[in-house]
């Protein structure tokens, strides 16, 4: 009898800790249950909703720098190899995307020496950029150049010869020189612009020496004030007096900030188009020269949706003021 009492003793604990223990069992499998449903069904739709899209500002332009052939700019300011660029301008912001073409930064590209070669010239005339153009007066392919300018309702000018510094440089005929007088400079800029009629401004062709002298850029400008012209300095010498003198006699002018082709390598001509873009956003405007040469053409060509995306392009007589 003691012997199976012991054992029914030992045989209640087991039975008592099995029910308890599933209970437990049950109790816990419970809490599993209700904690996943409450993420399922109270969590997760607040978790799978689409997030609110962050607060930006306007986007800001990245400005990319270019130094002309990988040197330093200059002390005096200028950008580029030899009298290359003009003074630094204060930035301005970039029109964004969703500006309209009324708030685009302007920018005119005026190709110089043009009237000297006929592919490359036409080729550059048919570009869909609305380019100026500046005609030598003595060029072969001048006058019919000039005349197809005008019917693709490009700007023309006379682009005129002048003095260089060094006089191991020919600026061709028709060149206003120091030697002159004010008779002689007023006959030869006559000839010079009868041979292109069409021109409504003169920028010079070299004319380091002629654009640095006071009184003969008096005389000169004097007489594109008479003929309502105005003048796009090409600043081929730090020295030239033509934008500053112009604006002190209420002649119509304005000048250049960057030469796109001192290098003739596409991809330095393209750095240029891009510093001269820089230069047109930070300002508001900005002129640019090139000429008529093939990798100046490959560079237009390449680069134009970039330019048209970032500025207005406009004849440079809008830049005149």
């Amino acid at each position: 009898m003691a012997f199976k009492k012991g054992g029914k003793r030992k045989g209640g604990r087991a039975s008592s800790r099995g029910k308890i223990f599933r209970v437990l069992l049950v109790l816990g499998l419970l809490v599993v249950t209700m904690v996943a449903a409450f993420v399922l069904l109270i969590l997760r739709p607040y978790e799978n909703r689409p997030l609110a899209p962050a607060r930006t500002g306007k986007n800001k332009a990245q400005v990319l720098r270019y130094e002309e052939g990988g040197g330093a700019s200059n002390p005096t300011g200028t950008r580029g190899s030899g009298t290359n660029g003009g003074a630094a301008r204060p930035t301005a912001p970039r029109a964004g995307p969703e500006q309209s073409d009324r708030e685009l930064p302007l920018l005119a590209i005026v190709i110089d020496d043009m009237g000297d070669q006929q592919q490359l010239g036409e080729e550059l005339l048919n570009l869909k950029l609305n380019l100026s153009f500046a005609f030598l007066p003595y060029g072969p392919h001048t006058s019919e150049q000039a005349e197809l300018a005008k019917r693709l309702g490009r700007e023309v000018l006379l682009h005129l010869p002048m003095e260089p510094a060094d006089h191991r440089w020919d600026p061709g005929p028709g060149a206003l020189t120091l030697g002159m007088d004010s008779a002689e400079r007023a006959e030869v800029l006559a000839q010079d612009l009868a041979r292109v009629p069409l021109a409504v401004g003169i920028n010079n062709h070299m004319g380091s020496r002629f654009t640095s002298d006071r009184a003969a850029m008096q005389d000169f400008l004097a007489l594109v004030r008479d003929r309502r012209l105005f003048f796009l300095d090409s600043l081929t010498s730090q020295d030239s007096l033509g934008y500053s003198l112009a604006r002190e006699m209420g002649v119509k002018a304005c000048r250049r900030q960057v030469f796109l082709d001192n290098v003739r390598d596409p991809a330095k001509i393209t750095a240029q188009i891009r510093e001269l873009l820089a230069d047109a956003e930070r300002q508001g405007w900005a002129v640019g020269i090139g000429h008529p040469y093939p990798q100046t053409l490959a560079a237009l060509r390449g680069a134009g949706p970039e330019i048209l995306g970032r500025v207005k392009l406009v004849g440079v007589s809008q830049l005149a003021h």
